[in-house]
């Protein structure tokens, strides 16, 4: 017989932005890549852009670890990306070039998910000094077939607008696997 798994024993591996009712193909404690190469397990942290929405009445089981407010918890969504066991980043933005290469991410938090995203990766890449084995892989689950390579392109050039090291964007590049459900 399996042993049951306990929120309690299981590691913060995923960050999960959006609402979990955006992720209803989703399975509690665990991710599959679209391709099949890997399965993650570990609970999960929401961040969520706006208070609206209750997590307890969308939240399936009680794998999620905690949820963080990006306005009001800034500082622990990017200590998030120094946690050794972080594994995944799950989207369901859409990412719209629009406005975006505006963004700066060293504001409290940056305004668009670009934003935020790449801090907490050069966060990351700062914290465990450009090591690749602590790349992570950036899963989107929006509808759009090209939202993952707008998404790859959009980080290179907001890097380049703030400046970030270029051991930072072969960082990017070749530690981090992007994924989308079409993958």
């Amino acid at each position: 017989m399996a042993a049951k798994k306990n929120i309690l024993h299981m590691p913060e591996k995923i960050l999960l932005f959006g609402s979990w009712n955006s992720f209803p193909g989703m399975n509690p404690f665990s991710v599959d890549l679209p391709d099949g190469t890997k399965r993650i397990e570990g609970s999960v942290v929401i961040i969520k852009s706006t208070s609206r929405g209750s997590v307890k009445a969308e939240t399936p089981k009680a794998f999620i670890s905690r949820t963080l407010l990006a306005k009001e918890h800034w500082n622990d969504v990017l200590a998030c990306g120094c946690n050794d066991d972080l594994e995944m980043i799950v989207s369901n933005k859409r990412v719209v070039r629009k406005d975006v290469l505006r963004d700066n991410i060293e504001l409290v938090p940056p305004f668009s998910f670009p934003g935020k995203l790449l801090a907490i990766l050069f966060k990351r890449f700062e914290w465990c000094n450009g090591a690749a084995e602590k790349g992570l892989v950036i899963y989107c689950v929006e509808q759009h077939e090209d939202n993952i390579e707008a998404l790859q392109k959009i980080l290179v050039e907001l890097a380049h607008l703030n400046n970030l090291q270029p051991a930072f964007l072969d960082w990017i590049e070749s530690a981090n696997h992007f994924y989308n459900k079409y993958s």
